[in-house]
């Protein structure tokens, strides 16, 4: 089963909170920030350059409104089958706890979600959003959700889990940079004082190695270099708890 499987894992396309911290729009105080225009423009291009959109099955976003939108552009013309939906899984969420990476609170995300698919350039119809795994304290950054090394090593196995078991066999998943490390267990590129070693909108193919099961599963990068498994002493120190001290 774990062969016949695909993950395409994508982080978003620039945010608010992305631009230089020297610009007032753009810096991790931004709650929940969307795309900027730069951002959209890369979802266009990441639109153009996918190859096998008639392929996929399900298309996952972590529930922050930039993956929200880089998945609904990006990957327009998956949507445009009807049989496709947008599931959002709040296991794919950043790491810290600083605003920018803060989801909104189901109900009011539910109620703004026309105006967070404003600039969207296609038509998407917002009946296809699945919020049923956004249930209340997903954005509360508490137990697994916690910003802590712990609490993100256990969410981002329980995310491999959970795409190892989901019944379909290609799957879009557009989620954050920083997490990416801890979902695939590769911190290959990875410079000290930076959070991810992947572009906005860059995405990579994903398998699963032949030792995955429901339980334990571990994702492998389709034709991408030999994995640097061990985390880098100090990664992500500034975002999350219990990291060594690097001072």
């Amino acid at each position: 089963m774990s062969r016949t499987k695909t993950i395409y894992i994508v982080r978003h396309g620039q945010g608010q909170h992305n631009i230089s911290e020297t610009q007032p729009e753009g810096n991790s105080q931004v709650k929940d920030p969307s795309l900027t225009l730069l951002g959209r423009t890369q979802c266009h291009a990441l639109r153009e350059e996918f190859p096998i959109h008639n392929k996929v099955q399900v298309v996952l976003a972590s529930g922050l409104k930039r993956t929200i939108q880089t998945a609904a552009t990006a990957f327009s013309p998956v949507f445009a089958r009807e049989d496709v939906k947008m599931v959002l899984i709040p296991l794919a969420q950043e790491i810290s706890g600083r605003p920018c990476d803060v989801g909104t609170d189901v109900e009011v995300l539910r109620e703004v979600m026309e105006d967070v698919l404003r600039d969207v350039d296609v038509k998407f119809q917002r009946e296809r959003i699945d919020y049923g795994l956004l249930v209340e304290g997903w954005n509360g950054k508490q137990g697994i959700y916690e910003d802590s090394l712990e609490a993100v090593t256990r969410r981002a196995a329980a995310m491999r889990s959970r795409l190892w078991s989901r019944p379909e066999t290609s799957i879009v998943l557009v989620t954050h940079g920083a997490f990416i490390h801890h979902l695939t267990e590769d911190w290959t590129g990875l410079e000290t004082g930076r959070g991810t070693a992947w572009k906005t909108c860059e995405y990579r193919t994903f398998t699963f190695d032949e030792s995955s099961n429901e339980k334990e599963a571990h994702l492998v990068e389709v034709g991408g270099p030999p994995k640097l498994e061990k985390r880098p002493w100090g990664a992500h120190a500034d975002d999350i708890s219990g990291v060594e001290d690097v001072a």
